[in-house]
């Protein structure tokens, strides 16, 4: 076939260049989106990489503290709403450590914090922040955080007084372990993001292509009155889509690396990405932009040969097969795996270690294959719900338009769905990120308020015995601080060691009931009566004292109020002090004077 009447029926015809452009521009945009996700999940497992010193391995070797040995504590800290990760550790004056980055060691009761940090130190009194880090002497360099707002610091300690902690541990190094947590809820949401936006390309190449269908029907019926078989005018739509498509694949890298400063800005739990880790290799580039070109090719290509294009003068509108109720498959058995990889229990558990495959990737596998056979689902079925739908409507019809227009439907179903396919599976796509990015917020929410526990105005700290009239006098003297309530109790645990011994025999002695601190000190604490109502409670019952849940009261884990049982204050000579309640008057600054005072006094709130 001669190339200029192919030229010139492909490309001279009205609307030819516009259609193609609009083409390639979506294209484009779809490749730049797809590759700024993959970016992204590249850029994530370089977080977990750099941030490793901040998660303790498992296996704590029982070893002294020596120059080729740390101690460490690790704890995550809230300042003004933030998270901060904050690494205490202790080494001897000799030590051959070093910190993340290669960092020396900072002389105790010095720190080194993230730049972010820094600059909120700067911003703040020193007894609201700055306090609890003593002197600054650098700062953390970019390979050891997880983005530029990262809130984090290393604050060196003495060794006698981080020692008496029971969460230290002792190690070889402040090496850590990778957070599969964080990566593996987010790779979900990745790997199900780039399928989802591969389908949107098919669709607009599919849509795209019946723009001006008459041009294009006679333009391709030209080529078929010229000689061309109807192989042919399939190969000439492919070639056709194939340049465009690559175009478009072009312009969405180049967009992609244009656009990652922008893209950067995103914030991924609590921080910002490096510009750096939004990089994808050339090979993957490559892959991801063939396998764009290769779908499009396809769905033109088999867009044009159900169209049966024939010569001029085939004009008749043929109807379409009717489709079949076995396109619901794809929708339901996709819907089941979905539920079946949201299952929990030993059960599941034990099967899935049955087959050698690690949880999160069997549900990561169940979840990704059920989501993309609902999407396939979604546009197989819609033809055929279309046409149910249109009988549906013949029979109810209340006038001739009405009739015609199921008459319509009826015999093109799919045609009438693939005007509307995007808007649904868009529709579906959201739907689905929307109930992921909620579960991935609630699993990192901090809970700071709820009904029947500790109002936000009070901070409860830990105590060891000896400390509390110490502790007590140095946070009274602090600015919004209003009142300071001592509970006294024996830690979870301590009951059961101690109680068959000592403490029964002093109980005994003392002419208390032993049943008494069975009922009132197995894990509660113990505040006098007057205390209680400092700390929220109403309705106490008429009693000295009166104990409490500590567990679901100050930590927050319950969601019903713990309820006050009365007890013997005379209990309090023999428990010993556990916790101080500090009330504030609620603002932010005395609240994060209160935090610092107890970070500096090398103790902890609960």
């Amino acid at each position: 076939m001669n190339p200029a009447v192919i030229r010139l029926a492909v490309l001279r015809t009205p609307g030819a260049w516009q259609r193609l452009a609009a083409i390639a521009a979506g294209i484009a945009v779809g490749v730049a989106m797809l590759l700024t996700l993959l970016g992204a999940n590249a850029g994530l497992h370089a977080r977990d990489t750099r941030t490793e010193w901040t998660n303790a391995p498992s296996g704590y070797p029982e070893e002294s503290l020596t120059a080729d040995t740390v101690l460490r504590l690790g704890e995550i800290e809230v300042v003004r709403g933030q998270p901060v990760t904050i690494l205490t550790i202790a080494v001897t004056p000799d030590t051959h450590i070093r910190l993340p980055g290669g960092l020396p060691v900072p002389a105790t009761g010095h720190a080194v914090v993230s730049p972010a940090l820094a600059a909120l130190i700067a911003s703040l009194p020193g007894d609201q922040l700055g306090d609890r880090f003593g002197e600054i002497d650098g700062e953390l360099p970019p390979t050891t955080l997880a983005g530029p707002d990262m809130l984090a610091a290393i604050r060196v300690a003495d060794a006698a007084t981080l020692g008496e902690s029971p969460r230290t541990q002792l190690f070889h190094d402040l090496n850590g372990e990778p957070a599969y947590s964080l990566t593996g809820a987010y790779q979900t949401v990745m790997v199900i993001g780039a399928i989802a936006l591969v389908i949107p390309v098919i669709l607009l190449v599919s849509i795209v292509t019946a723009l001006g269908a008459v041009q294009r029907r006679e333009r391709l019926q030209t080529l078929r009155l010229i000689g061309a078989t109807p192989r042919d005018v399939v190969t000439i739509t492919a070639v056709e889509m194939a340049v465009t498509a690559a175009l478009g694949a072009v312009f969405g890298t180049g967009l992609f690396w244009a656009l990652r400063p922008l893209a950067a800005q995103i914030v991924v739990s609590g921080t910002r990405f490096y510009v750096s880790d939004l990089v994808v290799g050339w090979g993957t580039t490559f892959v991801v932009g063939l396998a764009v070109v290769a779908a499009s090719v396809v769905a033109a290509a088999v867009r044009v040969s159900r169209d049966g294009i024939g010569p001029l003068g085939a004009s008749r509108q043929l109807a379409e097969r009717p489709p079949r109720a076995r396109r619901l498959i794809p929708i339901g058995v996709g819907t089941a795996l979905i539920a079946l990889g949201g299952l929990n229990g030993d059960v599941v558990t034990r099967l899935v270690e049955d087959l050698g495959i690690y949880l999160g990737t069997y549900r990561l596998i169940l979840s990704v294959t059920g989501f993309v056979l609902v999407s396939i689902g979604i546009l197989a079925s819609g033809p055929w719900l279309v046409r149910q739908a249109s009988r549906w409507l013949s029979r109810r019809a209340p006038g001739a338009g009405s009739v015609i227009a199921a008459s319509w439907f009826r015999r093109h179903p799919a045609a009438a769905f693939r005007s509307v396919a995007g808007l649904v599976i868009a529709l579906y796509v959201t739907t689905v990120f929307a109930g992921l990015a909620s579960v991935i917020n609630q699993q990192y929410a901090v809970v700071v308020q709820l009904p029947g526990l500790m109002p936000g105005a009070i901070v409860a700290i830990e105590l060891e015995p000896g400390e509390a009239v110490a502790y007590r006098e140095r946070l009274d003297a602090i600015a919004g601080v209003e009142a300071t309530v001592l509970g006294y109790g024996l830690a979870p645990g301590y009951a059961d060691l101690k109680l068959e011994s000592n403490l029964e025999a002093e109980a005994a002695a003392r002419g208390l009931d032993p049943a008494g601190l069975s009922a009132a000190l197995p894990a509660p604490v113990v505040v006098p009566a007057a205390g209680a109502a400092t700390l929220g409670f109403a309705g106490a019952p008429d009693a000295p004292c009166v104990g409490f849940d500590e567990e679901t009261y100050t930590r927050q884990w319950g969601l019903a109020p713990a309820p006050l049982l009365p007890s013997d204050c005379g209990w309090r000579d023999i428990a010993p002090y556990r916790v101080l309640y500090v009330a504030t008057d609620g603002t932010t600054d005395a609240l994060e004077r209160v935090r610092t005072a107890v970070a500096a006094m090398g103790t902890r709130t609960l």
